[in-house]
């Protein structure tokens, strides 16, 4: 698979955990913030390892989002805008594998917003370098 197919392919699956993300954030009784949170993290996570393979960075296997940044970063990607997604590290794992309790309760709405923008950001990104063939970190 080239790198541009492997981008295309995580952006696919991104979109699948924000599209149940949007069924979550209108069903606050069915859902706890635990597994809304983990599909919001997951979002943003395979969003930010579709920009690094598009890029042609061989990213690695980690669920720190933290992480994520920093290698885009390296690789030219302006990422400032984006420092928001550090907030749902904790989902990833922690919050499935422990009980954990919050100071407050997510913002659902404000979550999916925030995903969506990632997803759209990357997903222009990802679809111009593979038009263009280039490997340079975007805006």
């Amino acid at each position: 698979m080239s790198a541009d197919e492997h981008a295309l392919s995580l952006l696919a699956l991104a979109n699948d955990d924000l599209k149940a993300s949007r069924v979550m954030a209108r069903q606050v009784e069915d859902f706890s913030d635990a597994i809304f949170g983990f599909h919001i993290q997951q979002t943003v996570e395979k969003a930010l390892k579709a920009w690094l393979a598009a890029l042609g960075v061989v990213y690695p296997k980690t669920h720190e989002l933290h992480r994520l940044l920093i290698i885009l970063t390296e690789n030219g990607a302006a990422m400032d805008r984006f420092q928001w997604v550090e907030g749902f590290n904790p989902f990833a794992v922690q919050c499935r594998y422990e009980s954990s309790q919050w100071d407050e309760p997510l913002d659902r709405n404000l979550s999916v917003l925030w995903a969506e923008q990632l997803l759209g950001h990357v997903t222009k990104q990802v679809n111009g370098m593979a038009m263009s063939g280039a490997r340079s970190g975007g805006t």
